[in-house]
């Protein structure tokens, strides 16, 4: 199942949003036209019993489920995170995603929660994310710094 949520604007300007389950396009032929048709009916329908504006449509369609499978590793953990700070390349406004389980081994200096990006590894993961990762008004974005974070328990 995927979903769609929809975004109303009011007389006051608040918002209120609307969200429902949909059928995940599936096979070679990934029709999201066909997708975005039919939530479109639905939500024309519903726009013409609302007097609220409708705004900002978002979709959540699953890609690959994955393996779900347990890591062998048991420092794959949750509880320990890295964080990298990025900022926006035109508004300078900065943004953050945490990776759960980071290998330690890879970017971590004895002592120092600051990331060290000098591994090959991490050359890659910042080249990928600075190529590929927008902010959300879709500017490029460059990273600033990576911290290993931790949970509060």
């Amino acid at each position: 199942m995927s979903k769609a949520s929809i975004r109303w604007k009011d007389y006051s300007d608040e918002y209120s949003s609307t969200a429902f389950e949909v059928a995940t396009p599936s096979g070679g032929a990934y029709d999201i036209d066909a997708l975005e048709a039919s939530i479109d009916a639905v939500v024309d329908a519903m726009e013409a019993v609302t007097f609220c504006s409708r705004g900002k449509e978002q979709y959540s369609v699953v890609s690959a489920l994955g393996t779900e499978t347990r890591p062998a590793d048991e420092e794959a953990q949750r509880e320990l995170g890295l964080r990298i700070f990025y900022q926006d390349d035109v508004t300078l406004k900065k943004y953050h995603v945490t990776v759960p389980g980071p290998r330690l081994s890879l970017m971590a200096s004895a002592g120092f929660d600051v990331v060290d990006w000098s591994g090959a590894e991490m050359v890659t993961l910042e080249s990928a994310f600075e190529a590929n990762v927008l902010s959300p008004v879709g500017n490029a974005v460059s990273i600033i710094t990576g911290t290993i974070v931790g949970r509060r328990n």
